[in-house]
């Protein structure tokens, strides 16, 4: 299902850094579930991609801890921007 477009979070600029009230409005809460792609580009893997689900379990002011299927781990809100190198993060609606 499609958000309309009054509904749709504001795309962030690639000038600022990710904010904890700026990824609240993207939906980051505790609970939420939220998907990280982890790109490789090295010569034996041509732009080969690791997908890993998991839940919020924590929110900082700086960042917040996700609870993945193996273990926990922390990711920088600028992962939700989705413009870093070789890895980013996205909240799963719905």
């Amino acid at each position: 299902m499609a958000r309309s477009v009054e509904a749709q979070p504001p795309r962030p600029s690639a000038l600022e850094n990710m904010t904890r009230a700026k990824a609240e409005v993207y939906g980051l809460k505790v609970g939420a579930r939220v998907r990280q792609y982890i790109t490789s580009y090295d010569d034996s893997h041509k732009s080969k991609c690791k997908v890993r689900e998991g839940t919020v379990i924590g929110i900082w002011d700086h960042g917040f801890a996700v609870q993945l299927p193996n273990h926990k781990t922390f990711f920088r809100y600028n992962l939700l921007r989705r413009q870093e190198q070789g890895e980013r993060v996205e909240i799963l609606k719905g």
